[in-house]
């Protein structure tokens, strides 16, 4: 049997068909999404045990989300690790008990240019003083700025520790001031307050 163009059950026929078709959609997008998110789930379990400084010790914070997009932003490798190094010294004025000053590192056996990971696995430089040579921080806390290692992974360039570093210093206000350089002190962002 023909339908006319104008039948109801043509008209049905469409309607049902774009329901279908609305309905299979939907199914794809929850599939889709559900993948992505055991995805970043299995990633943060693989991080946690990659042994990278920080990835186990979740610190979370009123601000996790800008922490996230500022390292985003700024090129790190682990913006999740970041966030939890940053949280820790907002809360605490120190660093992550897995970083070890040079000096405390050179206790393990390491020494500078050798891998780290291979006399203290899962431990990464932190804790130093920075000099502020370059003068791209502001001067008033020359003497009381400390660096530390951001993004670094014993199984990848060597060991080497990259160029990555946290800046900060508490600030007159007892608030913690932070920078990130990407490049080794040729530049820094500030990393935004709570």
């Amino acid at each position: 049997m023909l339908f006319s163009p104008e039948s109801p059950e043509l008209r049905s026929a469409r309607r049902m068909g774009g329901a279908f078709i609305l309905a299979v959609s939907f199914a794809v997008l929850i599939v889709m999404l559900w993948q992505d998110y055991r995805q970043l789930d299995d990633r943060a379990g693989n991080l946690a045990q990659s042994g990278i400084c920080g990835a186990g010790d979740a610190v979370t914070g009123p601000q996790d989300e800008q922490l996230a997009a500022f390292a985003r932003r700024a090129g790190l490798d682990f913006p999740d690790v970041f966030v939890t190094v940053a949280n820790t010294v907002n809360a605490t004025g120190d660093l992550p008990r897995c970083y070890l000053t040079k000096s405390e590192a050179r206790q393990t056996g390491w020494r500078p240019g050798r891998n780290l990971w291979e006399t203290a696995p899962s431990k990464a430089i932190g804790g130093d003083r920075f000099g502020n040579r370059e003068k791209r921080l502001p001067a008033t806390y020359n003497g009381r700025y400390r660096e530390a290692d951001l993004d670094f992974n014993g199984h990848r360039d060597g060991g080497r520790r990259g160029a990555h570093r946290l800046v900060f210093v508490e600030g007159s206000r007892g608030q913690w001031l932070m920078w990130v350089t990407v490049d080794h002190y040729d530049s820094f962002r500030q990393i935004p307050r709570p």
